[in-house]
């Protein structure tokens, strides 16, 4: 079934295609000929809506008899808002309706038993799809700003519970939200969004699961999460005996090294300066290191170090803690 994106704050506009089988007269089956009597038919949606805020463009009617039987079919221009039908027998008829979108979609339907040569009767089309509303937001300080989440676009997927994508769109960040419309109600959906920088790297990420109603189904704010491809660690560091700072014990550089715990291998070998005693770097993939640092004077001497010790780095932030680096003898 098509799916549309409305951005927040857009007008639902509908494109009018030119189809046979939705215009007056393209065929349909024929009322019971030898009738003489007719069937007054008007239809109107709730809130008295027009039929392109509906997203209806074409209606189509059926007439049953009293035994069930197919007695008529034929569509008709949404924008009539009511039709006669003649020849028919007098009798009691059941009038179906169904509103159908601009990709043949049902989106509303209606039923009533009507008179022949009997009053107008107004049928009330309902909704009979599901729609899903939600903005976005980050979770940053702001919470809400794409300039400073560093996102550019909305990558958004809404999966049904057998495995199907059945919406598949990116959307500017700036939209803030939307609405998408025609899902079958009373299913179960998975909505995904992703939030991509202008190089289209995955930043953000949310995932919300609902049991979709008839009708329209807000689901607010939904707070997309920084997503973590590298383990980022941040590390401080003093000096034995009485947390000591780099000038008091004459360190200028310290040096960081990340390696495999069986030894050999040297994933990050980093020189920084003593000031201001704390570092974070995300250069590193989630697993775990065997680490150490050491403490340089102003002659290139190693004059400190810390005890070597197993790290385990996992995606997103990890805090090393204040490491002590001892005197070397």
């Amino acid at each position: 079934m098509f799916k549309t994106f409305f951005p927040i704050g857009s007008v639902k506009s509908i494109v009018i295609l030119v189809i046979c089988i939705w215009v007056i007269s393209c065929g349909g089956v024929s009322p019971p000929q030898g009738g003489s009597g007719e069937l007054k038919i008007n239809w109107k949606f709730p809130n008295n809506i027009s039929c392109a805020d509906a997203g209806v463009v074409v209606i189509g009617l059926e007439v049953y008899d009293k035994g069930g039987s197919l007695e008529y079919e034929n569509n008709f221009s949404c924008d009539y808002m009511g039709v006669t039908i003649t020849n028919f027998i007098p009798d009691t008829y059941d009038v179906v309706l169904m509103g159908y979108g601009t990709n043949g979609e049902i989106r509303y339907s209606g039923s009533s038993s009507v008179d022949v040569n009997g009053r107008v009767v107004l049928i009330e089309l309902e909704y009979v799809l599901s729609d899903i509303t939600f903005s976005w937001a980050f979770e940053s300080p702001s919470n809400t700003d794409c300039v400073q989440a560093g996102v550019s676009k909305i990558g958004i997927k809404i999966i049904n519970a057998d495995g199907t994508i059945e919406f598949d769109e990116v959307v500017k960040c700036s939209d803030k939200g939307g609405t998408i419309t025609a899902f079958a109600p009373k299913k179960r959906y998975l909505i995904q969004l992703t939030g991509y920088d202008v190089a289209g790297v995955a930043l953000y990420f949310a995932e919300v699961e609902k049991t979709l109603n008839f009708g329209e189904n807000n689901l607010g704010v939904i707070v997309l999460k920084r997503v973590y491809t590298k383990a980022i660690f941040s590390v401080g560091w003093t000096f034995a005996p009485d947390n000591k700072n780099c000038n008091e014990v004459g360190v200028v550089n310290v040096r960081l090294i990340f390696s495999a715990p069986s030894g050999g291998a040297v994933f990050l070998d980093k020189t920084i300066s003593c000031v201001p005693q704390q570092y974070m770097n995300q250069d590193l993939s989630e697993g775990v290191y065997s680490f150490i640092m050491y403490g340089i004077d102003i002659g290139g001497n190693i004059t400190y170090s810390s005890s070597q010790r197993n790290v385990e780095l996992r995606k997103g932030n990890n805090d090393l803690g204040i490491i002590v680096l001892n005197k070397r003898e």
